[in-house]
């Protein structure tokens, strides 16, 4: 006596099976922006196996076109079956609730998605930040120490003119000397009993005008 494999009582067993589909959708609120493009998705289940497609709240059927693009493709076992329908460059009149409908001789079903308008993503520009050369901030600090440190004297470091820089700080002192010299004759012959306030007010012109041969002879190395 001739007795079938499990397999295959198993096969003529699902053959003869009818079963009504059922559906069943990962997103059922969908969000994107206009002028994107956006899939809405449903998973179904039926045998044999359903006509699936898919629907506005008015219930006409959605054709593939330009805008539309709509895909049913089978999955293992045979009886699953996932569909697709990405929308083309949304509009106002686009957004609203879509149905994915499955039908066979057991029955019919549908699920509803809802499309909603989102914000679209941010594109802000980070903010640029600008770095001054190390060179350049090498020189400033030298001339802040210079200036604040010893009003005098002003030193310049830059290799390709070492040489006129030694020039231009003994010029600058020999004029801080000779404006100490200047100012000695002036307070024997006009008898002024200088203040600790009139000296500050020499050293603070002093400064200034140092600082302002120093910002002349920068400009003109660079």
């Amino acid at each position: 006596m001739f007795q079938p494999e499990t397999s295959e009582l198993c096969y003529k067993a699902s053959e003869n099976l009818r079963v009504p589909p059922m559906l069943w959708i990962p997103h059922q609120l969908v969000g994107a922006p206009l002028d994107h493009a956006v899939t809405l998705e449903c998973y179904t289940e039926a045998h044999p196996t359903s006509l699936n497609y898919w629907t506005r709240e008015d219930g006409l059927m959605i054709q593939g076109s330009k805008k539309y693009k709509t895909t049913s493709t089978p999955e293992k076992p045979s009886y699953k079956t996932h569909m697709t329908l990405t929308i083309h460059d949304l509009q106002e009149e686009d957004y609203g609730t879509y149905k994915c409908v499955a039908k066979n001789p057991r029955g019919e079903t549908d699920g509803t998605i809802r499309l909603y308008m989102s914000t679209p993503p941010s594109t802000s520009p980070s903010p640029s930040t600008t770095e001054m050369p190390k060179k350049d901030w090498e020189m400033m600090a030298e001339m802040n120490n210079s200036v604040y440190g010893n009003p005098s004297s002003l030193t310049i470091h830059n290799e390709k003119n070492m040489k006129s820089g030694n020039k231009f700080q003994s010029n600058l002192s020999e004029i801080g000397k000779s404006e100490q010299k200047s100012s000695n004759p002036d307070r024997k012959r006009l008898n002024y009993n200088w203040t600790p306030d009139s000296d500050s007010a020499i050293d603070v012109t002093t400064t200034g005008l140092l600082l302002m041969i120093a910002l002349v002879v920068v400009s003109i190395i660079r």
